[in-house]
């Protein structure tokens, strides 16, 4: 948590992919069953997607820090989740990125 012009504010750590045509079309092709049960905005055990500096990425939010070791734990578990649900999509490591979030 942090002080931002007075105010509290917490921040916490994204790890995704941004959402391209390809992906984006696997999106809106999912049954909303699956969406259901793993796309969540409110929920830290399913994927989500956001919205960073105009561009829309899928991954999943973790908490405030993150040790360096556990981050390929972390890409691992994301990249599995993304890749079970979208099997043709072409998972690259260096696409990913990690993202400060405010709320």
């Amino acid at each position: 948590m942090g002080f931002e012009n007075g105010l509290l504010f917490e921040s916490s750590l994204f790890l995704g992919l941004p959402i391209d045509d390809l992906l984006e079309s696997a999106l809106d092709e999912m049954i909303p069953h699956e969406k259901e049960l793993f796309l969540s905005k409110n929920d830290p055990m399913y994927l989500e997607t956001i919205t960073h500096s105009g561009k829309d990425y899928l991954g999943k939010s973790f908490g405030s820090s993150i040790q360096t070791k556990d981050l390929e734990l972390a890409y691992n578990h994301v990249s599995s989740m993304i890749i079970k649900l979208f099997p043709h999509y072409p998972v690259k490591k260096e696409s990913f990125y990690l993202i400060t979030q405010t709320r």
